[in-house]
């Protein structure tokens, strides 16, 4: 979901830019790389993230392939590596 008012001025975030973690599924490809709940997604491989769309385009596109997140967790910046399963 977009980052709540709140939490971008606390984290000095531009407007527009982010989406929070809403919610981690156990086993899933986000939890195997380490997301976790409340982190906020900036990027994926240098791209901003401004809306969940932006996020579910770059996950489709990198399918098979590893992916560069960058993401703000508990107001420290950090760069997690994604690899994206191929669909069956």
């Amino acid at each position: 979901q977009p980052v709540q008012p709140a939490l971008r001025a606390q984290l000095a975030l531009p407007a527009g830019l982010g989406v929070t973690v809403e919610q981690i599924m156990p086993d899933s490809v986000a939890a195997k790389a380490g997301l976790k709940q409340f982190d906020v997604i900036l990027s994926t491989d240098g791209k901003p993230v401004r809306t969940p769309a932006d996020l579910q385009e770059a996950v489709a596109e990198a399918e098979g392939k590893s992916i560069k997140i960058e993401i703000v967790r508990e107001v420290k910046p950090q760069t997690i590596e994604v690899v994206i399963p191929a669909a069956d």
